[in-house]
């Protein structure tokens, strides 16, 4: 990988990084090593290569190879995901500095969504969580994540940045993991190395500006901002910082380890760089918002009505679902559920709380998000499939699975719940969701 690296690239490199600059590129041409993030209430990937920890996330796992997720029931059931190490870090900001889990917090640039489910993680099903991504596609590949993930306190919003610049001060804590020149990405994705140019450095370096001071007007005035790139670039790291000082931010300092290997910049600003850490590039700045700001009013009523029908026997009695004015049934913690109207009214949302379902002809029509979560009561009855019945179901297949009553089924593969079978007139339909379904032929798994 180091011969294709851009010559403008390494010069800059080796004026940035001179004591240590040709171990730091000849680690660009190392491959990459591969780690995932459990879910805390799920079982763990014992079935995955030789996991071991990440050191700053008790929940991060390096594997010794990468599988084939793909074919794995447990990865799509969300037992675990995909993430690169250095992401991870983000749990343990969160752990040192928001140590309050009732809160709200916002992830503005989310997609694919693995910094939100480290969110989530840290959370523990309290607070909310406010899922931010502007581009449909990259918005759709985030509220799948998220349902499979599985918890209520979360919404998935499609806005730009200064969608967010006219709401009051509601968050505790903001995200932002912002859109760079993808240094970070060189050693597992060419096409980053093949895109990066020192003008897109730049033009990145100014949107990243504008992401900032147009989102941080709703941060609470003693609240957290944590800054992340996966870029080495002054222009886009600390230079930014600089920005954010100049806007009334301050530099929290975050206590590391040396044996982690993460470079402490300056105070509040981390870098990983490849030939320290076994994670990718990335640069992390945490900070607190010292201006003053306005406490939130709400309107004190929820456009939102509890529900009222009939759920008995698809979700758990402490659910506590609501029903949206379209007919939508969601579960949503009820200390939000003002806080979640208010922002449906000002944002585009696009997923709230966990999907139960709608009403159809007086029956409910359970919703795939409903067999993720923890709402389905533990006495739901239930199919299970062999490895091979469990990808054709995940292909969206229809086999046989014997001859049990009519009605709706948990599909389930050994502990993983991957959705719903329904039979009727003794014969098997699959309602896994097209749009998620594995689209590889079964040999080729």
């Amino acid at each position: 990988m180091a011969s294709a690296l851009p010559p403008a690239f390494v010069q800059r490199i080796k004026e940035q990084f001179p004591a240590y600059s040709d171990t730091f590129i000849d680690s660009l041409s190392a491959e990459a090593q591969s780690s995932v993030l459990l879910h805390p209430r799920k079982s763990g990937p014992d079935r995955l290569p030789e996991p071991s920890a990440v050191a700053w996330n008790e929940l991060g796992r390096h594997l010794s190879t990468r599988p084939s997720f793909i074919a794995d029931p447990y990865y799509h059931a969300g037992h675990y995901y995909s993430q690169e190490s250095s992401s991870m870090f983000v749990t343990e900001v969160l752990r040192q500095c928001l140590t309050d889990r009732e809160s709200v917090v916002l992830d503005l640039c989310a997609a694919p969504g693995g910094k939100s489910l480290n969110i989530l993680n840290h959370l523990n099903g309290q607070g909310l969580l406010v899922s931010n991504e502007i581009i449909r596609s990259r918005n759709n590949i985030l509220k799948e994540n998220i349902s499979k993930w599985g918890f209520a306190n979360v919404m998935v919003s499609m806005n730009e940045p200064h969608a967010f610049s006219s709401l009051p001060p509601l968050f505790d804590c903001i995200v932002i993991d912002a859109p760079c020149s993808g240094e970070g990405l060189f050693r597992r994705d060419p096409k980053a190395c093949e895109q990066w140019s020192l003008e897109a450095v730049d033009f990145c370096a100014s949107r990243q500006k504008k992401i900032l001071a147009d989102a941080t007007p709703c941060l609470k005035s003693d609240g957290l901002l944590i800054y992340s790139t996966c870029t080495y670039a002054e222009q886009e790291n600390q230079h930014n910082v600089d920005f954010l000082i100049d806007l009334g931010f301050e530099p929290v300092d975050i206590t590391i380890p040396e044996a982690w290997g993460v470079t402490q910049v300056a105070k509040g600003c981390m870098a990983f760089h490849p030939h320290k850490v076994s994670g990718e590039g990335l640069f992390m700045a945490v900070l607190r918002k010292t201006t003053e700001t306005s406490e939130k009013k709400f309107r004190g009523k929820s456009e939102f009505r509890m529900s009222k029908e009939d759920l008995t026997g698809f979700v758990r009695s402490d659910a506590a679902c609501y029903t949206s004015s379209d007919g939508d049934i969601f579960s949503l913690p009820t200390p939000y559920i003002d806080v979640a109207s208010e922002l449906n009214d000002s944002l585009y949302i696009t997923k709230m709380g966990v999907r139960i379902g709608e009403f159809m002809k007086g029956k409910l029509v359970p919703d795939h998000e409903l067999t993720l979560s923890e709402f389905v009561p533990d006495s739901f009855s239930s199919i299970s499939l062999t490895k091979e019945q469990a990808l054709r179901y995940l292909r969206r297949e229809t086999f046989d699975v014997g001859k049990p009553e009519d009605g709706m089924y948990l599909a389930r593969y050994e502990e993983a719940t991957l959705g719903w079978i329904k039979i009727a007139a003794g014969r098997m339909k699959n309602h896994y969701p097209k749009h998620w379904r594995i689209r590889k032929e079964l040999n080729a798994l």
